[in-house]
């Protein structure tokens, strides 16, 4: 009734259940009441670009304790790398938005560094 009203008042179609929406997986159990998202591929491609496809998952994504320092001021490093860094940890930011709560404080902190 909703989407009829709305294709009513605006120009569109209606194009069945959605399953996908700006890179995350949507999957509706209506007999279960429940709506699962996911963004694995994103995941999947995001360990492959920082090469730790075969990496073990973990339990607490940023050890408490850890701390990061600055490189010292007369090393300088490759801006390849650091941009490859930046849109790694940009990444994650997006996952922590949309499906990865529990890591948002660990790419926080990487974000400041």
């Amino acid at each position: 009734q909703f989407k009829r009203a709305l294709l009513e008042r605006f120009e569109g179609r209606d194009e069945g259940e959605l399953a996908v929406y700006l890179g995350v997986d949507i999957t509706r159990d209506p007999s279960a009441g429940t709506l699962k998202l996911s963004q694995a591929p994103l995941i999947h491609a995001l360990l492959e670009r920082a090469g730790l496809a075969d990496c073990n998952p973990a339990t607490t994504p940023l050890p408490p304790g850890v701390h990061f320092t600055k490189t010292p001021s007369d090393e300088v490093l490759d801006p390849a790398l650091g941009a490859t860094y930046r849109e790694i940890v940009g990444a994650l930011q997006y996952l922590a938005t949309w499906t990865r709560v529990d890591i948002a404080h660990a790419a926080h902190v990487l974000a400041r560094h």
